[in-house]
This record gives C-alpha cells, sequence and structure tokens, in this order.
C-alpha cells in the first residue's frame, strides 16, 4: 500500500440540510493528502444541494438523484470511488480533527489489516457529548453473540474487503453495514 494510502469516503444524504455542512466540513477540514469525497443526496428539497454546490470544488463526485434508500446510495458511492481505503459517514455524523491521518497510520502500522474500528463521541444536537466509545477488535462470534457493538461512522476497510465479501445488500433498508460485518 502506497503511503499515504487515498481514503474514499461517501456521504448519504436525504433532506438533512441542518446537519450537512457541518459533516462536509469535516471531511473537507481534515488536511489529509489523499482524499476522494463523494456525497450521494436522494434528491433533497430542503437546500441540500445549495450546500453541496459551496463545497463542490473540494468534492470528488456528488450527485443528487431519487435513490432506493441509504445502503444504495452508498454502494453506488463505493463504486465510484478509487481510493484503497473505504468508509461511508451520514449526513449528521462528522470526523474529529485528524481522523483520516490516525486511520492511515494504524492501516501502515498493521498492513495486514482488513477492517478498522475506531473510536467515536456521540453527540447531541447542540453538540453536547452524550458518551464515548472507544474502538476495540471484534471477532465473528463476538458480531454475532453480542451484536455490533460498535458505530458505523468510525469504521474503515479495505476497498477489496468490501467488494469481495460482496458489499451491502441494497435490499435491505436497516442493518445492511452488520449484515456485510457479519460477511
Amino acid at each position: 500500500m502506497k503511503y499515504p494510502p487515498k481514503i474514499s469516503i461517501v456521504t448519504p444524504s436525504f433532506n438533512q440540510a441542518r446537519f450537512l455542512e457541518q459533516t462536509i466540513r469535516s471531511v473537507v477540514n481534515q488536511s489529509y493528502p489523499n482524499l476522494e469525497y463523494i456525497i450521494m443526496d436522494g434528491g433533497s428539497t430542503d437546500g441540500c444541494v445549495n450546500i453541496i454546490k459551496k463545497y463542490s470544488h473540494r468534492l470528488t463526485h456528488w450527485e443528487s438523484n431519487k435513490d432506493n434508500g441509504q445502503a444504495d446510495a452508498v454502494y453506488r458511492g463505493f463504486e465510484k470511488a478509487t481510493g484503497e481505503i473505504l468508509c461511508w459517514i451520514n449526513s449528521d455524523d462528522f470526523l474529529l480533527k485528524g481522523a483520516l491521518t490516525h486511520v492511515a497510520e494504524m492501516f501502515r502500522r498493521f498492513p495486514e489489516t482488513q477492517w478498522l474500528i475506531g473510536g467515536c463521541v456521540i453527540v447531541r444536537e447542540s453538540g453536547k457529548p452524550i458518551t464515548k466509545f472507544f474502538g476495540y477488535s471484534a471477532t465473528f462470534e463476538s458480531l454475532l453473540c453480542a451484536g455490533m457493538q460498535f458505530y458505523q461512522m468510525s469504521c474503515f476497510w479495505r476497498r477489496e474487503t468490501f467488494f469481495r465479501v460482496g458489499g451491502f445488500d441494497r435490499s435491505l433498508q436497516f442493518c445492511f453495514d452488520y449484515d456485510m460485518f457479519l460477511r
């Protein structure tokens, strides 16, 4: 893997204008030198497109079209992505400063890693922290027995791993990430 690896981030969005700008800024202001950022908007009518256009010069790709739900939007974004490392953050999530540099360093230091679970802070809409979660090593058994005891927005995986396991089941509206992680 070339260092720093290209990290591709996809943000699905649908009528999330009140959160979207914070999400976009948290990604484009990472100061990470090899970032690909894709926004897949589902045809929002609440001002999302104007926000996306404001940052279009910092995006690799964006579109605003009806889709078949979140799993479909993210999957189509990943099909457009060219990065070695993939993740998606929803339009009401945000990355902490320096997150991508840290992710790249973990993949560099542990080249056998296929999937990285990071920590995150869950916050109220006001920005006040509710709880902190610290990443851990998940196994198939822990996923099967305890469920998905981590947060998708802090997960990163290798592109080839995502497509090798078949990506998301786009017919699922919920738990499509958990289904993929089990595979």
